[in-house]
């Protein structure tokens, strides 16, 4: 039996063979499974659609013509493997503006992806971080504490996509002013009035 496999996607592909009766049976699994492991489909017909795949994953398909009870084919082999799924473009032009003394704004190119956004004092563990989902490639930063060093990273992320890599920018908040000490203070006129 001619097997070919068409259609692959990120979870399903349709698999067909040259039509040599009206039964066959099919049996189905990641590379190298057992046949002990899966089930064997009886079906009429010379295609079926397998469905509920994982992506990017090797998958062997075996079909044999059941003539009857009694006598089968031997069977027949494909392999595939299902796609991966894409992954969304790093944030770009990450940058960091309006940086005040308890805050600051964030900013990146806009593309088509969603965001998230996370933000700690320097040498915070992102993986552990809470994350925040900004709706624009712009997030300001609000209640931060005063003169103190900030990482904050931003990566796109979208339904069906790969999240991105994070991109990070680091930044500091501003001291408090200081006022000018009066460098030299001079005396004069001094008279026994005061």
């Amino acid at each position: 039996t001619n097997v070919l496999v068409s259609d692959v996607t990120l979870s399903s592909a349709v698999v067909s063979w040259n039509d040599m009766g009206s039964s066959y049976e099919v049996v189905s699994g990641e590379k190298d499974f057992s046949f002990e492991d899966v089930e064997v489909i009886s079906i009429t017909g010379n295609e079926i659609t397998l469905p509920d795949l994982q992506t990017n994953t090797d998958y062997d398909v075996y079909v044999r013509n059941v003539c009857s009870d009694e006598l089968k084919s031997a069977w027949g082999k494909v392999s595939f493997t299902t796609l991966d799924l894409p992954t969304c473009d790093a944030v770009s032009e990450l940058s960091v503006s309006e940086i005040s003394q308890y805050g600051a704004t964030i900013s990146w190119d806009e593309s088509e992806f969603d965001y998230e956004l996370a933000f700690g004092e320097s040498g915070f563990d992102v993986a552990q971080a809470e994350v925040v989902k900004p709706t624009t490639n712009t997030y300001v930063l609000e209640n931060l504490s005063l003169y103190t060093a900030y990482d904050v990273y931003v990566r796109a992320v979208k339904e069906g996509y790969y999240d991105s890599e994070w991109t990070k920018v680091s930044f500091s908040t501003l001291d408090l002013p200081t006022c000018e000490s009066v460098a030299e203070l001079v005396v004069s006129e001094v008279s026994q009035n005061g």
